[in-house]
């Protein structure tokens, strides 16, 4: 790339017309890239389709995090420095309580859609910079959520809690097609769309016994389907100095490309009650 004058891959991805998240997946090794990829390639770097095949010189992903022990379960996050700060998207925002989790983690708010106009209004008065899209998520996904970014954005995270929904099993193999119409759909149409290195979904508890487990699985599978390696935890509140002892599904993705492990918070010693709130 370099005898092209392209030292770096977003440089690459804004001659492609495409996103960095985009031309990672696009020349990772465990995609399997289709022809018009690898013809788009070869006009722009005026090579032959061999030379896209056999050889690619990019730039490295970055190290996520600082001082995590490879060999623990749960990693102290006040040890935890990240390299730069991180650009989320967050649907099904409510009143901005998992966003202002996030913030506190040192994350980038780049857009929250809501439906509801008093939470919609209670998020631009917390929080007067943040991009709020009010409107029905259904539109956002057709028109394409791109629409309501910030130009040449990259997203890092996407977040939210969307509804959990029975879908139909009349098909063996479920693609995204199949659960059309429930606001999971969208959640993983804006998913790939923007194609950020990782995802987290929560819900409530009892998503992993819904329909006899099916929703989940559904659901896992067409991540897969998408792109992601996932994984899902049952977390408790009150393990996170929260005084209350919901228990919250958290689904957590991964992109193919990128080859790295997550690790959850250690858990606090001390269980907070009401009286401490």
């Amino acid at each position: 790339m370099k005898n092209k004058n392209i030292r770096t891959q977003s440089e690459l991805a804004k001659k492609l017309g495409i996103t960095k998240n985009q031309l990672s997946v696009m020349l990772s090794e465990k995609n399997s890239p289709f022809k018009s990829n690898i013809q788009l390639l070869s006009k722009t770097l005026e090579v032959s389709p061999l030379e896209i095949i056999t050889s690619v010189d990019l730039e490295g992903i970055d190290s996520q995090v600082n001082g995590v022990d490879q060999n623990k379960e749960y990693v102290d996050v006040t040890t935890v420095v990240a390299h730069r700060r991180y650009n989320v998207l967050e649907l099904f925002a409510g009143t901005g309580g998992l966003a202002s989790g996030l913030e506190k983690a040192g994350f980038n708010t780049v857009g929250l859609v809501e439906i509801d106009k008093y939470a919609a209004e209670s998020l631009r008065i917390n929080r007067p910079s943040w991009n709020v899209i009010e409107g029905d998520i259904i539109e956002v996904a057709n028109r394409g959520i791109y629409n309501y970014l910030p130009p040449n954005i990259e997203i890092d995270l996407l977040s939210g809690g969307y509804p959990c929904q029975s879908f139909s099993y009349a098909g063996q193999k479920k693609g995204l097609d199949d659960v059309r119409g429930t606001m999971f759909y969208y959640y993983a149409s804006i998913l790939e769309q923007i194609m950020p290195k990782m995802f987290l979904a929560e819900n409530v508890k009892g998503l992993t016994t819904h329909d006899g487990g099916k929703t989940l699985k559904t659901m896992i599978s067409i991540f897969e389907s998408i792109g992601y390696r996932v994984t899902y935890h049952i977390l408790k509140a009150n393990d996170y100095n929260v005084a209350q002892k919901r228990e919250r599904t958290v689904i957590v993705g991964i992109r193919n490309d990128i080859n790295e492990k997550y690790f959850l918070p250690k858990p606090y010693a001390y269980k907070p009650v009401l009286r401490d709130a």
